[in-house]
């Protein structure tokens, strides 16, 4: 599971420059989870599969979202082509939720059923989301993934249970002088898994190890057009 974010904010707060013309952007991504390994017969070389991957996207005017079953087409055997899942605004779109292609690519990796959904929310040129709504929001949820099972009498090396990965950009509220409606830009990535089963944990009947995940990690960037509020801000997994 990863998540990265870009932030840019204009150079003075939102109060003192109007949003219908500041520049300001901000992005965010994340996946449910991402793999290293060779698909297909031996002698196919190692690649990088990506489950999973949503974004979200703001700037002046304008916000989009999207939510895919793989970041890449694996060629195969078996080849499994990418679904992307788009949304953009003005107006506001929402697509999906929608069953996306699976990832049946054993012994590497097995993804039965994962499900997407991208929304954009700006509403008009001149006129931003309210500062509690999210200007853009993609994700993805799976029903469990399996990475490197072995065989039919082997255990797997990794399976979890039900995961969702989501990202947001969001103009939130700032302080700012009196009567003004002052917005910072803030991206998020946040990936919600309960458990993950390690060498065939969870009650399979062979020797493993469950891990158990208490809060979803989360990665927040805030940008105010200040470097002393401007901020990024990871909450780790197990954390009150």
């Amino acid at each position: 599971m990863a998540g990265a974010l870009t932030l840019v904010s204009p150079a003075a707060p939102a109060s003192a420059t109007p949003l219908a013309t500041a520049t300001f952007s901000g992005h965010a991504t994340s996946e449910i989870l991402e793999t290293f390994g060779a698909v297909g017969p031996p002698g196919t070389l190692a690649v990088r599969v990506d489950v999973g991957p949503a974004t979200a996207n703001v700037s002046r005017n304008a916000s989009s979202a999207t939510a895919s079953n793989l970041l890449a087409k694996i060629t195969g055997p078996p080849a499994i082509n990418v679904q992307t899942l788009t949304a953009s605004a003005p107006p506001p779109q929402t697509v999906g939720p929608t069953t996306l292609i699976p990832i049946p690519a054993a012994p590497l990796l097995d993804v039965k059923l994962l499900t997407g959904q991208a929304t954009a929310s700006w509403p008009k040129v001149g006129t931003c989301p309210a500062a509690t709504v999210p200007a853009s929001l993609g994700s993805v949820t799976t029903a469990a993934a399996t990475i490197g099972g072995l065989g039919a009498d082997l255990p797997s090396l990794i399976r979890t249970s039900v995961a969702t990965t989501q990202s947001t950009t969001q103009l939130v509220s700032a302080s700012g002088p009196a009567g003004t409606d002052t917005r910072a830009v803030q991206a998020r990535a946040t990936n919600t898994i309960s458990s993950i089963d390690l060498f065939g944990g969870g009650g399979s009947g062979k020797p493993g190890i469950t891990i158990t995940i208490n809060k979803a990690p989360t990665l927040t960037g805030l940008a105010t057009g200040s470097t002393a509020t401007s901020k990024l801000t990871f909450s780790p997994v197990g954390e009150p």
